[in-house]
């Protein structure tokens, strides 16, 4: 399940820093909106899995910044592959 202040794994179907959302919840349909465009011959995997920096100085010792929204394929989209947390 989607927890605040987790980073999942996976491979970056679209990153932070040209995805910036106002929120969580834009985050989550900026994945579903991918999800749903996508289709078998695309470079790169469906999104199953996203994370979002919502903290106002920024996220992983700043290298991210507020609003960034990361669209991931998970392989292991059960919840497993949590990459860190804090």
């Amino acid at each position: 399940g989607a927890g605040a202040r987790v980073e999942y794994n996976g491979e970056v179907v679209q990153w932070g820093t040209q995805n910036v959302q106002p929120d969580a919840a834009a985050c989550c349909r900026s994945c579903a909106k991918q999800a749903a465009k996508w289709a078998s011959g695309d470079k790169v995997e469906r999104c199953n899995t996203w994370v979002f920096c919502g903290k106002e100085g920024g996220c992983n010792g700043g290298k991210s910044k507020q609003g960034e929204c990361w669209l991931k394929h998970n392989a292991r989209a059960d919840g497993a592959g949590v990459m860190s947390k804090g």
